[in-house]
Parts: C-alpha cells; structure tokens; sequence
C-alpha cells in the first residue's frame, strides 16, 4: 500500500462557491464580448484565458494528502499558508454523499468540512478514517 496518496478537492462553502460563480462569469463574458465584436478583441481574451488559468490554478492547488504513516490529513489551499493537517485521532465522522465527503472533528472549535472530492477520493478517506491502528 502507498504511504502517501493525493486528492484533489474544491471545499463546498459559500466563499468558494462565490469564486468559481465569479470565475465562470468571467470566463463567459470575455466569450460573449468576443463574440460580439467585429474583429479581434485582445482584452476579451485575455479576461477569458486569465479566469481559465485561474480556474486551473484552483483545481491543482487544493490538494489533500492522505499520510498513512503519521496518520494524519493535510489540506492544501491556493496560499502555502492555508495548510491545515489533522490527525486521525481528531476526525470524529465521516459521512459521504454523491461527490462529497463531510468531515466532522472532535474539537468544537473546527466546523464540519464540505468536500467536493471524486469516488476515488471518497473511498480513500473512507478507508483512512475507517481503518484504525492497521499499519
């Protein structure tokens, strides 16, 4: 089995929904305005392939890593500084629906996490939070 695996999630929470809403407005708008102009627009395109490229960015940077060796979670954000790691011992549930993952902590002080994660990603925290003191 691998120590370390990967996985690429968006979280589910208003603020992150009110970027990619913004993101995508972008994207068509810079279409739209192209599309409507009679020759090339230069600003159109760059609008729709600087919100492309943000999108990107976006989708490659939140990434989880899973470390079964110090049983523990990393989540990685767009900012280095956005890294938040748990240990198993602090994840109280986990509850799965349809494209998404919701962790629940011990601590009180920390709010449920909405994921957005794929089957691969549902099944490998599944088996991280479910599996205990195997390794």
């Amino acid at each position: 089995m691998n120590i370390i695996q990967k996985i690429h999630y968006q979280l589910l929470n208003p603020i992150s929904l009110i970027v990619w809403c913004w993101l995508g407005t972008m994207f068509f708008i810079g279409g739209i305005w192209q599309l409507e102009s009679n020759r090339f627009n230069f600003w159109a395109v760059i609008l729709m392939f600087s919100a492309l490229i943000l999108m990107i960015i976006m989708r490659q940077r939140h990434v989880l890593i899973i470390d079964y060796e110090h049983q523990t979670l990393l989540f990685r954000g767009i900012i280095l500084r956005n890294s938040h790691i748990f240990t198993r011992k602090q994840i109280q549930h986990l509850r799965l629906a349809p494209r998404q993952a919701i962790l629940s902590f011990v601590d009180a002080s920390y709010f449920p996490m909405h994921l957005v994660v794929s089957k691969k990603g549902q099944h490998l925290l599944n088996k991280f939070v479910t599996v205990r003191d195997e390794l």
